[in-house]
């Protein structure tokens, strides 16, 4: 961060974060330090509105924080330009190898997508594992909907997906920034891409409006499925056609890949990802033990995170409705 008083690197220690969602939210945060925020994309990066701020904070003087927490206010809370430089967040390497020798898109996933409850458990069983990272920052989450559940991924860079378990049945939606299919491709018009919607049974209709998933009151996704409780498969809008693909490391016109993990046993796509993710190797026992739902213990949370234990996470897994061994008198 540089200012004129000089300029500061700011080290992966200092716990700085910046989050834009695909709906114009941002969450900017560093040490205890949190302000919340709308933003609209401009021709020069983008503009901050409705900034605000927590009313604690940071009380110590290293130097490196006290540069993360200038940085963050400066782009949320000043009335000047600021230029910012953004590393992305690593990646996991996006792989589907299913044998179509083509792109994936909704229809693929559709038709491999498992049964709501084991798609339930697979989805709590991510969140879980995530949580136990101790992030702070999960790229898979469970959560409460309002009266319902849903299950989030997040990557950081604009990517995400929601799958909201609900009494009617189950609505995935799912935007992928960088597809051709995104509604800011279209410019101004802000136009979903073309049958995304087709055939939505009008018990999902208060989805397509969600303010979670709109800008404004336009729809963001590039991909939407669905399956009714009286469903025997899964859904999607019909008639969609897609666009050309980009080149070799195009492997998904909307984005649908990233709902792969959620197709097979999520074992070793999670130990995968958390390798790339993490760069680090993860115990792929204590994985299969939490993809498996066993109730959850103090051995296989050290087992994913030496760091941690299960005292330090049995508040937040219990919010999932995930199971955790009862304790040994």
């Amino acid at each position: 961060m540089a200012d004129g008083r000089g300029a500061t690197e700011i080290p992966a220690s200092v716990d700085a974060r910046l989050k834009l969602s695909a709906t114009g939210g941002l969450r900017a945060s560093a040490d205890i330090n949190v302000v919340n925020a709308s933003f609209g994309v401009t021709s020069a990066g983008f503009d901050v509105t409705d900034a605000a701020t927590t009313l604690a904070g940071y009380a110590g003087n290293d130097p490196t924080a006290l540069a993360a927490i200038t940085g963050i206010q400066a782009m949320t809370l000043s009335p000047y330009s600021v230029v910012a430089e953004w590393t992305p967040p690593p990646q996991p390497e996006r792989r589907i190898e299913w044998g179509y020798g083509r792109p994936v898109n909704v229809y693929d996933i559709a038709g491999r997508l498992p049964s709501v409850p084991v798609l339930r458990d697979r989805c709590r069983a991510l969140a879980v594992l995530e949580l136990i990272q101790g992030t702070g920052y999960e790229y898979y989450s469970y959560t409460a909907w309002g009266d319902d559940e849903a299950a989030l991924m997040s990557n950081g860079s604009g990517d995400e997906y929601t799958i909201v378990f609900g009494e009617a049945g189950v609505f995935i939606r799912l935007f992928d920034h960088e597809s051709a299919m995104s509604p800011y491709a279209a410019g101004d018009d802000m136009e979903l891409w073309p049958g995304l919607l087709d055939g939505l049974p009008p018990e999902f209709a208060e989805h397509v409006t969600e303010p979670a998933f709109c800008h404004d009151d336009d729809l963001i996704a590039t991909a939407v499925l669905w399956r009714r409780t009286t469903d025997d498969h899964w859904h999607a809008g019909a008639g969609i056609t897609f666009p050309p693909s980009r080149g070799p490391y195009d492997i998904s016109p909307d984005g649908t890949d990233r709902l792969g993990i959620l197709c097979d046993d999520i074992v070793d796509g999670y130990v995968d990802f958390a390798t790339d993710y993490y760069e680090t190797d993860i115990d792929r026992n204590a994985v299969a033990h939490v993809a498996a739902l066993r109730p959850l213990t103090d051995d296989v949370v050290r087992a994913l995170n030496p760091e941690s234990g299960l005292a330090a996470v049995r508040t937040e897994v219990a919010a999932t409705g995930y199971p955790i061994a009862s304790a040994v008198s």
